[in-house]
């Protein structure tokens, strides 16, 4: 994903750990608006124990290059009596209207990859991974059986691990 200019634009602003919700907007996309302060307040907390970690998948690809991929793994400590679990993307560009259902405690993505002669490694993988972190951030929240949820994690940038 490439950012620009138009891309980029003043109704992005939101403070990272807020608890959001994804709103339209006159310009096609939606981004996150904060949730009434009430109403989050009064959720169940987030999800807590978040672990990141990244792992690299090589295989041959023929005449000396590798294919290689760079997945990023999120995962959270399992919330008591809940059904399931929902992550919602959070990009340049906004925030889906509905999250995504995840039946685990944790999630993957590919966050890198490339395809290069084997004897080059992983180039350019740390440059990607901060580019990556940059345009999307994940955030997960917990769904029970009479459909409460918890208020939203903070912002985790996908291809990160540091806290």
């Amino acid at each position: 994903m490439l950012i620009t200019p138009k891309a980029i634009c003043a109704c992005l602003a939101f403070s990272i750990g807020t608890a959001l919700a994804a709103v339209p907007h006159s310009h096609g996309h939606h981004h996150p608006e904060p949730e009434d302060a009430a109403t989050a307040s009064s959720l169940p907390a987030a999800p807590g124990g978040l672990t990141k970690t990244l792992q690299d998948v090589k295989r041959p690809s023929g005449r000396g290059r590798i294919a290689w991929s760079t997945y990023w793994k999120l995962c959270w400590q399992p919330v008591a009596g809940a059904k399931y679990y929902e992550k919602r993307l959070l990009t340049s560009e906004g925030a889906p209207r509905k999250p995504a259902r995840i039946n685990s405690n944790c999630f993957r993505v590919e966050a890198a990859a490339g395809e290069n002669p084997s004897s080059e490694g992983l180039p350019k993988r740390d440059l990607m991974l901060s580019m990556q972190a940059a345009q999307s951030a994940i955030q997960i929240r917990a769904v029970f059986p009479d459909g409460q949820t918890t208020a939203w994690t903070a912002e985790q940038a996908v291809g990160e691990i540091q806290p």
